[in-house]
Formats: structure tokens, C-alpha cells, sequence
């Protein structure tokens, strides 16, 4: 057994196991619970560490996508003696799809590099006919991207087909371990505020009017007091979305039929071996939501007597169940038209939805205007875009998940080493003068290591915690953004704003390359953190002799202008949504 290394795939693992740091090998960022992973530890490179792999894997996963939708349309179908077009079970199912087969493959790619070392010792535990069956596609996102448990059992999964498939010998530990999953359900909290209470409670009187056909209703994407003007230019009252889409669904959280999913299989001519195992495997992960619990939810929505021409989401199309049975058993009819506007400032090469939108939907919305649909971005129609006099220098942090979920064309889980690294910075090169005053506002915070990271690095006081990114904003000298998504944008918009990535990291759509490289130029865009902190430092005292130049107004304002943020027209949209 000398030389030997025991791989760690999850916390899960590290339970069972003797903390001889020597001995162990964790299989990426995620498997310990430590903050401390030293870089002379070992421990496997993100599968989609560069860019060359991560192309060649969205290459990959996008043929899978189309090859098993097309396969899951004659397998639903089936199933509940249906015939739908594909078109109709891609709005169903086409988000847990991609989701699924991302994961899945990801952890695939995990274990085949480590099956490639030969004196490796792994855990052996003792399950059977466990599947990754959840109620439906947000808990599936939930739990893969936060459980350890449910992650250890999709590795572990992986590990006996391998083992089954004589393409990986490990050793195994003498002594077996019961292995058990926790049904625990991950909610995903959803804070509403009192002016959104107030207008849902308004929007549901206007079912009177409900008799009457809607020129088009508006499912999210637009702020209450836009929602109200737009429906108005139409002489109509706004949709009681919260009505109708954020009832519970029917779901029997108990019931899985084993054997009706297997008898209505229908086989894939599969080419290799990851197919081998999505075929043994995915019929039996779907989520009841779209099985065994399809048809109650099916019958709710039928009952909705809702009339309209069009219909505008923004994401309710991602992730709410009752909302994509009801669009996709409506959009087939001749008179409905279904339109989906960007739900924020993501602005990507590519997308781990695999045309997900394109394909399901009548027009792609974008708000970048050089995009082939384009109108001004929904969120910043008529929004305030001044700053109060402050002193506060903030930043604002994007938390990855903790386990990788759906491909992305930019990080996809957390890296330990990199924000220890990142904050370690700021606490060392930033003049004290400015210390006094920088906060930190992590976007989410669920991760236990995230938030032993931040505080590490930090005061308590220092990280904000339930706060109004909109304050935050509204009282901040200068924003620092790491990542270039919506909060990039909202706080470009309104003040002083730059921008630390890393250049192999983040790839903007080819029609805005030129914008960042004058972004970059006018010191906006940093690729080097050295360089960022630098300039913060040099340029405190009168910030706004450099974000008020010529040369940072004209690259800010013509980046902005690209990205549709400047046009406050409510006109362009209203004479949109109300054109036949």
C-alpha cells in the first residue's frame, strides 16, 4: 500500500478518512473542507482549465443536448401517450437537460483523469439503486452545485460503472461504508419587497378583465412601474403573474414509478462509453416533475383561462414548472407568440443552454444592438443613474457555486486559492487611508469555505451581509467588479467603475471585442490585479479626473450605448408589444 494516494471527491469523503495530509489527493477545489488547500497539495486542475478543453466541451455537450432531446421527446411522449413536437418537451425540460448533461460530464472527465493513476485508494461504499431523481429542475441545480452527499453519489456512480467497465482498478478500502442520501430539500430563499407586494396584490384584481384578450402579458423582466406604462400604452392591466405561476406544484414527492420509466425506454445508438452510461442512467434521474407528476400539473394549468397574443419572459422560462407546462402547452396555438428579453448583463461567446431560447422561443431579445433582435435593456428603462458623494470603495464579489453545474463560458465553481489570493491583495496593497473605507458585497452566501475566505481576509464590518446592492451602489466612490454581469453594468452605469478579471477567463461577444480593448485602454478592464490596486491607490484623491476625462467618458458611454443601457424609452418597447 506505499505510495498509494486516497482521492477525496467530496467533504462527503473526508469523513471517513485518516488526516495524513500526505496521503490524500482531492479530486478539485471543492473536496475539502479547509481553506487552507496549500498549492503544493495535490489536487486536480478544473476540468475546463483552458480554453481549448472547454470549447471542445461545449462542442461535445451540445451534440449530447440534441441527441438525447430528440430522444426524451419520443420517450415523454410515451410515457404519458402524448404526441407533442419537440419544440414542446424542450420548453418542459430543456434547462434540467443542459444542466444534467453538463454536470454529468464534468464529473465523468473528473474521474477518467484520476482512473489514468493506477496506485490510487478510493472509499467503498455500499449503495445500491440510488438515482438523482429530485421533484424537479431547480432542486436538481440546488443540490448538484451545493450537497456533498448528492454529489458524492454522482462520482461514486461514475467510479462503478468504470470499476463494472474494467476501465479503472482502484484499490478499495477493506471495510464497506453505508452510503445514504438525506432527502432534504435545498430551497432557494425569494425575498420580495413591500412595492412588489403591493403590485402583486393589484395585478390579482385584474382578473375581471382577464375575460377580455390581452394584447400580451408580462411574465418578469421589467421593473413594476415599466410593467404598469407598458400594459397601459395597451389599454390593459398589468398580468397577475404571482396568480397563476407561483402556486405549488402538484407534486407527490414519494411516488417513482422504476418500472414504467424502464419499460418506456427507448434506446440510443450509442458511440462510446459516457453514452453507455447517460443510457443507463438518465431515464431514471429525470425529475418527477416531468413524469410521474406531469399530468396533475398538466390538468391545473388547462384550467388557467388566460387570453393573450404574446408572451414575455425573462426567466421564468429557466426554472418555474407550472409556468413552462402552461407555455408550452399554449404556444402551439397559431395566435400565441412568445418573446424572451435578456434578464441581465451577461454578454458571453457562448452559452451552456445550447440554443435553449433560439429554439423555443418566437424572438430572442438581446440588449446588445449590434444582436440581430435587439431593444433597450428592460431593466434600466427610466432607472436613476447618479451616485451620492461617498468615500466608500466597494467590491463586489460573484460566489461561484461550490461544485461545478452547467457549462459556462466563464468560472463555474469555486477556487479556493484564487480568492484567498485575490482578497490577500487588497489587504496588503491598498494605501490605509482607503482600507477604512472598502467593504466587500458578495452577491450570494451560501458557501461555508466562501464566507471562511472572506472572513480571514476581513473585518467584520468590512462584508456586507442582507444588503441593497441598490444602496450599496448609490453610496460608492469607486466599484469594483470581478466579473463582467449585470452588477458590472449597474454600476458602470452610475459612477466610477472598474473591472479585475482574467483575460483567458471571461470572452465577450465578438461584436463587443472592440469595446473592451477601449475599456481596457481607458483602464476600466484590469487583467492584472497588481495593476487595478495601483491605480485605485494613485488615483483616490480625484477619482474623477480619470473616470471624468474625455477619453474614459467616450469608452464608458459608447460600451453602454452598445449594451442598449442609455435608451429609456418606454415607446420602443410599447410599440413593440402592441404591434400585430
Amino acid at each position: 500500500m506505499k505510495n498509494l494516494k486516497k482521492i477525496i471527491f467530496t467533504k462527503f469523503d473526508e469523513k471517513f478518512i485518516k488526516k495524513n495530509k500526505d496521503d490524500i489527493f482531492y479530486a478539485g477545489y471543492w473536496a475539502s473542507n479547509s481553506v487552507d488547500l496549500k498549492k503544493n497539495q495535490e489536487y486536480l486542475n478544473c476540468v475546463w482549465s483552458t480554453q481549448r478543453e472547454k470549447d471542445h466541451s461545449y462542442v461535445e455537450l451540445k451534440k449530447q443536448y440534441v441527441k438525447y432531446l430528440d430522444n426524451l421527446t419520443h420517450y415523454f411522449n410515451k410515457y404519458h401517450n402524448l404526441n407533442h413536437s419537440k419544440k414542446y418537451w424542450e420548453i418542459i425540460c430543456g434547462i434540467w437537460l443542459s444542466t444534467y448533461l453538463s454536470t454529468i460530464y464534468y464529473r465523468w472527465n473528473v474521474v477518467k483523469k484520476i482512473s489514468s493513476n493506477k496506485k490510487i485508494i478510493i472509499n467503498n461504499y455500499n449503495f445500491k439503486n440510488f438515482f438523482l431523481t429530485t421533484n424537479n429542475s431547480i432542486e436538481y441545480y440546488s443540490k448538484i452545485t451545493r450537497s456533498d452527499t448528492f454529489n458524492n453519489l454522482v462520482f461514486y456512480k461514475i467510479i462503478n460503472y468504470f470499476i463494472t467497465n474494467k476501465n479503472f482498478k482502484p484499490f478499495l478500502e477493506k471495510k464497506k461504508i453505508n452510503f445514504q442520501i438525506k432527502n432534504k430539500k435545498i430551497h432557494l430563499k425569494r425575498n420580495f419587497s413591500f412595492k412588489t407586494k403591493i403590485f402583486n396584490k393589484l395585478a390579482a384584481l385584474t382578473d375581471l378583465f382577464l375575460k377580455r384578450k390581452k394584447k400580451f402579458i408580462i411574465i418578469d423582466g421589467f421593473r413594476n412601474i415599466i410593467n404598469i406604462k407598458l400594459n397601459l400604452s395597451a389599454n390593459q392591466f398589468p398580468f397577475p403573474t404571482d396568480k397563476y405561476f407561483k402556486n405549488e406544484l402538484s407534486i407527490n414527492k414519494n411516488l417513482f414509478n422504476y418500472e414504467k420509466r424502464k419499460k418506456n425506454i427507448i434506446p440510443l445508438k450509442t458511440n462510446n462509453s459516457f453514452e453507455k452510461f447517460l443510457e443507463k442512467n438518465i431515464y431514471y434521474d429525470i425529475p418527477k416533475i416531468f413524469l410521474e407528476n406531469f399530468i396533475p400539473n398538466l390538468n391545473l394549468v388547462k384550467s388557467y383561462k388566460i387570453k393573450c397574443n404574446k408572451i414575455v419572459s425573462s426567466f421564468s422560462h429557466h426554472y418555474n414548472e407550472l409556468f413552462k407546462i402552461w407555455l408550452a402547452n399554449n404556444i402551439q396555438k397559431k395566435d400565441k407568440y412568445f418573446i424572451i428579453t435578456c434578464h441581465g448583463g451577461n454578454h458571453s461567446k457562448y452559452s451552456g443552454l445550447f440554443n435553449y431560447e433560439n429554439n423555443i422561443s418566437d424572438k430572442n431579445i438581446s440588449w446588445v444592438k449590434n444582436a440581430k433582435y435587439n431593444l433597450p435593456a428592460s431593466k434600466y428603462i427610466n432607472l436613476k443613474k447618479n451616485r451620492n458623494k461617498s468615500d466608500n470603495l466597494v467590491l463586489v464579489i460573484n460566489e461561484t457555486n461550490p461544485y461545478p453545474a452547467k457549462w459556462e463560458d466563464f468560472p463555474v465553481c469555486l477556487d479556493n486559492l484564487k480568492l484567498d489570493f485575490f482578497l490577500k491583495k487588497f489587504k496588503f496593497l491598498l494605501n490605509k487611508k482607503i482600507k477604512k473605507n472598502f467593504f466587500v458585497c458578495p452577491k450570494y452566501f451560501h458557501c461555508p469555505k466562501f464566507k471562511k475566505i472572506l472572513r480571514r481576509n476581513l473585518e467584520i464590518n468590512q462584508i456586507k451581509k442582507n444588503f441593497s446592492f441598490s444602496k450599496e451602489l448609490d453610496n460608492a466612490k469607486l466599484v469594483i467588479c470581478d466579473n463582467p454581469q449585470t452588477a458590472f453594468l449597474d454600476a458602470l452605469r452610475t459612477g466610477p467603475t472598474i473591472l479585475i478579471i482574467k483575460k483567458n477567463e471571461w470572452r465577450p461577444q465578438d461584436i463587443l471585442k472592440k469595446n473592451y480593448k477601449e475599456l481596457e485602454k481607458n483602464k476600466i478592464i484590469f487583467y492584472s490585479l497588481d495593476k487595478a490596486i495601483k491605480h485605485i491607490n494613485e488615483n483616490w484623491d480625484d477619482i474623477n479626473k480619470w473616470w471624468l476625462s474625455n477619453k474614459t467618458k467616450k469608452a464608458v458611454n459608447r460600451f453602454l450605448n452598445d449594451m442598449n443601457c442609455f435608451d429609456n424609452s418606454v415607446d420602443k418597447w410599447a410599440t413593440y408589444l402592441n404591434k400585430n
